[in-house]
């Protein structure tokens, strides 16, 4: 908003935000936040001392010794980036200070402290959005577009497979910032902390999931709990199949889509494609920008809106995703 003072007219950000954890993914939402001219980020707080001194140095922001201190101050709305352990606890005292929530994924590690999270929100009238990506990229975006234009008849399939080398300097990165990922109890598994994003766009795309099939064990990364996953599920319109692997040994490689009765819609992470049926001519399709998640939040917040992955959303997630880690256990196919 615009603010006159002493003959000139400032720019002041509508919105002032903290952050809880401040840890990897904190970065990613720092540099984001700070490029909203609307936002001003009023605060930090972590429970490493000496990582929040450092945080507040390199960001120029506030740095509060506690939570509650945080949430005490005039901020508008509080970035959860806490391993999902602490989630609960953070997101009821956020609640009940009146701060609206955005919640890294998974919303928690059990429905018990799932359905804890969505009645704070509810009950505080505060506005609750779960950090799912997938839902905001434009590649993914375009694809929910077109299907529900139709472009590739009646859904049949929603796949993704993700193969991460384990090898690489950014790979070193993610497991010094996150040891919690060592845990089962800590970070819920790999389906949990990285595969849930898929789970969300996937149920986002085809409905929620009646059944799962999964697999799940550790091979070659001993860094984290489990490093080979697939799923496959029974979604309301069509199959869902998940390929996760972090290996020494493989290459690189990403692609998802959808298929159906018309077509199939493919993508590597950049491009899209259509692949009509019947034709062995793919067509390269292009892919427009979109909201992120960043803006979409703020967007929530001045209109009343619910976000596209609200806490009823992220609930559906998390409950198919413990489906998956029942399956892997008892080698059966477990109903959602």
């Amino acid at each position: 908003m615009l603010m006159r003072t002493a003959g000139r007219w400032w720019l002041v950000p509508e919105h002032r935000v903290g952050i809880v954890g401040v840890g990897g993914i904190a970065g990613t939402h720092h540099q984001e936040l700070s490029r909203l001219r609307s936002v001003a980020i009023a605060g930090i707080a972590d429970v490493n001392h000496a990582r929040l001194k450092q945080r507040s140095r390199e960001w120029g922001v506030p740095a509060f010794e506690s939570v509650a201190a945080l949430l005490a101050s005039d901020i508008e709305s509080v970035f959860i980036c806490t391993p999902p352990l602490a989630h609960r606890e953070v997101a009821e005292q956020a609640a009940a200070a009146g701060k609206h929530i955005y919640l890294e994924k998974p919303i928690a590690l059990s429905l018990a402290d799932a359905d804890a999270i969505n009645a704070a929100a509810e009950s505080a009238g505060v506005t609750l959005m779960v950090g799912f990506n997938y839902r905001y990229e434009p590649v993914r975006r375009a694809i929910f577009e077109r299907v529900r234009a139709g472009d590739v008849g009646d859904l049949v399939l929603v796949w993704e497979e993700h193969w991460m080398y384990r090898s690489t300097p950014d790979w070193k990165q993610f497991l010094e910032t996150g040891p919690w990922r060592k845990s089962y109890e800590e970070s819920g598994g790999r389906m949990s902390e990285f595969g849930s994003h898929i789970v969300n766009w996937q149920q986002a795309m085809a409905g929620p999931a009646k059944a799962v099939t999964g697999f799940a064990a550790n091979m070659t990364a001993p860094e984290v709990v489990d490093d080979f996953n697939l799923a496959q599920f029974a979604l309301a319109q069509g199959a869902g199949s998940i390929s996760l692997a972090i290996s020494a040994t493989t290459p690189p490689r990403w692609s998802f889509g959808v298929a159906g009765t018309g077509g199939t819609l493919f993508s590597d992470g950049q491009n899209l494609s259509l692949h009509p049926r019947d034709s062995g001519t793919a067509r390269p399709l292009p892919v427009s920008p979109c909201e992120t998640r960043w803006e979409h939040f703020f967007r929530c917040l001045e209109t009343g809106e619910r976000p596209l992955s609200d806490g009823p959303d992220a609930r559906a997630t998390l409950a198919t995703v413990l489906a998956f880690y029942e399956s892997a256990r008892t080698g059966k196919t477990v109903g959602v």
